[in-house]
């Protein structure tokens, strides 16, 4: 026969006041409910973790491939503006655009791509190579076509230009 060993409360004691015996007290509560915290938190930081390293990753090479796209662009760019502008704006620009101000450009537009998860790389959908041969042909082709399509001087203005 089974004897149950638990005593009923005193009438009119009131059991919510009385410590259950499975309860612990309340350090042993903290430690574990602190300890669980932690638990559960184990795979948010390790998520967080690959997170921050996926997003460095992602910024290093946006960081490369940003700034050849505008070091390409600068060097396309400033020969056709040379052929427009005086010399003195033609230098002038050539300061203003450089290798400074092309990586500071670069590492900054890189953070931003990959605070939105964005690869530079995925924005061209490959045409990178593409782009790259038409801006390096790009002030070629201008050269040549302005080259072809300005007069030859004539004769008398040689002579004129020479003396």
């Amino acid at each position: 026969m089974n004897e149950d060993k638990t005593q009923a409360p005193p009438a009119g004691a009131d059991v919510a006041a009385q410590p259950a015996a499975d309860i612990k007290p309340n350090a042993e509560l903290a430690a574990l409910q602190r300890e669980a915290r932690a638990v559960d938190g184990q795979p948010q930081a390790a998520e967080r973790k690959e997170q921050n390293a996926v997003a460095l990753s992602m910024t290093a090479q946006n960081t490369g491939e940003l700034h050849a796209a505008l070091t390409m662009a600068r060097d396309a760019a400033l020969p056709l503006l040379a052929m427009v502008l005086s010399e003195r704006k033609a230098v002038m620009l050539s300061a203003i655009w450089s290798d400074a101000t092309m990586e500071a450009i670069a590492k900054n537009g890189a953070q931003v791509l990959a605070l939105h998860g964005i690869a530079l790389s995925n924005l061209t959908g490959g045409m990178g190579p593409y782009i790259g041969l038409a801006l390096s042909l790009g002030p070629a082709v201008f050269a040549t076509h302005r080259v072809m399509t300005t007069p030859d001087p004539k004769p008398a203005e040689v002579v004129q230009g020479a003396a």
